[in-house]
């Protein structure tokens, strides 16, 4: 991301922290209940031996300054007046394996990993830099999976081949939903109900195929609005990295970059009218 980006979206999210701030307190005035606050999911990548160090003073801070959750908590769009924060990662690296959850087991954080099933022991190929799969190195075999403990670690799926699902035909789109769920129920030994959609890419007919897969909750990768209206099995994350700023990283865990919930949507719209579309 660049840096130019970087800080405007900073910026932005320390005014809306401090907007919503002044909402609840003048609410708190005039006698209004306020709802509880929506559950915050992050999202990681990978975490190596580089990284380690600043993972976890970032889960210092989930422990010391919220409630940690499973991210199937997270699907819950009014949460306790309590923050609360569900630490999840995408891709299933062994890396992580190695790194991450030594560190979410020490602070008593659990974790949700979403496995592309199709990679499973072998490389990200659907990466195409050759040095950025080295770096990243494997996906977590099928045994090592199996041998995580399902109380601190739950399994989501993150399709077969990791595909942009909002291209993909129907028959297609069918397959990768419910072969690495099938997949993912033989290894666990339980159900599977949590998908997390590669590149983010989504679509209704992409959320309605999930839920006829027998998917209970399907999480994008930016914040989503919840619809109190019209409830959906969509949740939103923010992406968040070991190697994020200190206030960014603190920004986040609170829900203040939120507003993207608004923000992401009115960007497509604008693309859409300038003829330059692009996915969710």
């Amino acid at each position: 991301m660049r840096l130019t980006k970087r800080i405007v979206m900073l910026l932005t999210s320390v005014a809306f922290l401090g907007w919503r701030g002044a909402h609840r307190a003048a609410a708190r005035l005039v006698g209004w209940r306020m709802r509880g606050r929506p559950v915050v999911a992050l999202t990681y990548h990978s975490v190596d031996a580089g990284t380690a160090a600043g993972f976890e003073w970032q889960m210092r801070q989930i422990k010391g300054r919220s409630r940690p959750v499973f991210a199937d908590d997270a699907a819950r769009s009014d949460g306790p007046p309590s923050p609360s924060v569900a630490v999840t990662f995408d891709d299933a690296f062994q890396s992580v394996l190695d790194h991450a959850l030594p560190i979410l087991e020490r602070h008593g954080i659990p974790a949700t990993i979403f496995v592309p099933t199709g990679h499973m022991g072998g490389d990200a190929a659907w990466i195409h830099s050759a040095d950025a799969r080295r770096r990243l190195g494997p996906v977590a075999s099928a045994d090592a999976l199996r041998a995580l403990d399902p109380r601190r670690v739950r399994i989501g799926s993150h399709t077969v081949t990791h595909p942009r699902l909002a291209g993909l035909d129907d028959i297609r789109l069918h397959a990768e939903l419910t072969t690495s769920k099938a997949t993912l129920e033989r290894i666990t030994g339980g159900r599977i109900a949590m998908l997390a959609l590669p590149y983010g890419s989504w679509s209704s007919n992409v959320v309605a195929a999930a839920r006829r897969a027998g998917y209970d909750h399907v999480f994008a990768n930016v914040p989503m609005a919840p619809d109190r209206d019209a409830p959906t099995i969509l949740v939103g994350r923010v992406d968040v990295s070991p190697q994020d700023w200190r206030l960014e990283f603190r920004l986040k865990m609170q829900g203040a970059y939120a507003w993207m919930a608004l923000a992401v949507p009115a960007k497509q719209e604008v693309l859409k009218v300038l003829g330059r579309v692009q996915e969710a």
